[in-house]
């Protein structure tokens, strides 16, 4: 009977091991899928991240947005050029286009396609940065990073090289290129150089990079038509032989360099462009004024030739209007004429009070008691 009891215990006991086994191994298969799926997804989405940064237009965002601004505002400042130098109305007039023109027409037709070019970089750059963002929120969100999927990621560069294969040509990164001299933000000294003689003048003692287009700008104003250029070096730190043109080209390179110091150009003399002031021009002839006003001419209204005319002015004849009469007495009586003594006379009222004589002035009246006539 022992041995049977002790049979079924031994049973049981091996059932109950079964079963835990089963369960136990149930749920290893379990995690065990699991993590297979996850690591599945670890894997794709690190696969994801690393080809997004490999991409040089998201490697290059950051200086492709840049590069956008600063194209921008050189278009903007080279089409306020286009109509400040008239170049405008002189192709809307039919004239031929000055070198100076033509030069400024090339800058703003190369600035706009390559305007066109970095929006659609930066769009696609923009775009890839917003995907990539949301895979990596993934695999944080999955900890694929605890369970040592394998994969590291680099931070992202944003210097990149596609910029300067596009623009620049050359090797390197787009901000940390072998020679850049226009990439810090040094004061510089600009110059205006003509092209003729290499003779030079200043134009700002001291600026920073985003104004120089300015400088260039007014280079061009204050020698209009002439072959001029801008050029400049850093301040301080730099002489005018250190100058560099707009494109890095230095100005001892050049051919007309310092060649004034030998020989002038006398008929290369600027021409200061007339100002856009107001001015009034008067013509004897016809004996009109005009407003010029540049560049259009406003003619003024002019007088009346005729003459002026003479308003004559007409003088009312005086009214004699009489004075109010006396109102006259209730009982039909005349008024009593008052009568005036002769104060001056030699005549003197003189009126004894007592143990004085008084002299009297003034009108009679019933109250002033009347003067002794003497015997």
């Amino acid at each position: 009977m022992s041995i049977m009891i002790s049979i079924r215990s031994t049973a049981v006991y091996l059932m109950r091991f079964a079963f835990a086994l089963i369960t136990m191994l149930a749920v290893f298969a379990g995690h065990a899928t699991t993590a297979i799926a996850q690591s599945n997804n670890c894997a794709q989405i690190a696969s994801m991240l690393a080809n997004i940064e490999r991409n040089p237009t998201y490697a290059s965002y950051n200086g492709i947005v840049g590069e956008l601004n600063a194209r921008q505002q050189q278009v903007g400042q080279a089409e306020r050029q286009w109509v400040g130098a008239g170049c405008q109305q002189t192709l809307s007039a039919g004239g031929a286009l000055s070198q100076q023109c033509q030069s400024v027409a090339q800058t703003i037709t190369l600035g706009r396609s390559q305007v066109q070019q970095l929006q659609s970089m930066a769009q696609e750059g923009q775009t890839m940065a917003r995907n990539y963002q949301m895979l990596n929120q993934d695999f944080q969100r999955f900890n694929c990073a605890a369970n040592q999927s394998g994969v590291t990621f680099a931070n992202q560069d944003p210097s990149g090289n596609l910029l300067n294969d596009l623009f620049g040509g050359g090797q390197g990164g787009y901000v940390n290129s072998p020679y850049d001299p226009w990439s810090s933000q040094q004061t510089r000294r600009t110059v205006c150089v003509r092209t003729t003689d290499g003779f030079y003048w200043p134009i700002s003692f001291s600026t920073t990079d985003q104004y120089v287009a300015q400088d260039a700008i007014q280079c061009h104003e204050m020698c209009p038509g002439g072959e001029v250029a801008l050029f400049s070096y850093r301040n301080p730190g730099e002489e005018p032989e250190d100058m560099i043109s707009l494109s890095g080209t230095p100005y001892r390179s050049m051919p007309y360099a310092f060649k004034f110091r030998t020989e002038i150009d006398k008929t290369s003399s600027c021409k200061i462009r007339p100002s856009n002031s107001i001015q009034t021009v008067a013509d004897a002839g016809s004996g009109s004024s005009i407003v010029a006003l540049a560049p259009v001419d406003i003619p003024l209204p002019q007088a009346d030739p005729r003459g002026p005319n003479v308003a004559v002015i007409e003088v009312a004849e005086a009214i004699y209007v009489p004075l109010p009469r006396p109102r006259p007495r209730d009982d039909g009586t005349a008024a009593p004429e008052l009568v005036q003594p002769d104060i001056e006379g030699d005549t003197l009222r003189m009126v004894d009070f007592g143990d004085r004589t008084v002299r009297l002035v003034g009108p009679e009246t019933p109250y002033v008691p009347e003067v002794e006539e003497e015997p």
